[in-house]
């Protein structure tokens, strides 16, 4: 069984994600389109992005996404999500996923397609 961490400083918990926590944020299609989408961005934009937008059109998609994936990586910290306008930007905690995604996106070409795309 798994155990989330909190590290309390001062009044702030942060969240101290496993290594396995971390692989398992990265375990679906996509969950890592929306991270490398967050990723690529500018991480001094401050705006949040539709979430809709950066995933694939499909209906199935958009229901997992905002049933399953989207509250997952916010349960982890590494999203901000807000359901009702359906916006998300990166979350108090998404550096810490960074050097995984710098190795999945320098290394994307050597990856299946299916990875980051939905064919």
């Amino acid at each position: 069984m798994l155990f989330t961490v909190y590290m309390v400083i001062g009044n702030v918990g942060q969240l101290i994600l496993t290594p396995e926590e971390k692989l398992d944020a990265i375990g679906t299609r996509l969950r890592r389109q929306v991270l490398l989408a967050l990723y690529l961005r500018d991480p001094t934009d401050d705006d949040p992005v539709n979430a809709r937008a950066i995933t694939d059109s499909d209906s199935l998609d958009s229901v997992t996404l905002y049933h399953t994936e989207l509250p997952k990586l916010n349960k982890y910290g590494l999203v901000d999500w807000e359901r009702e306008t359906g916006t998300l930007s990166r979350g108090p905690d998404f550096e810490t996923i960074t050097p995984l995604l710098t190795v999945l996106y320098d290394h994307q070409s050597e990856l299946p397609a299916n990875w980051f795309d939905s064919e």
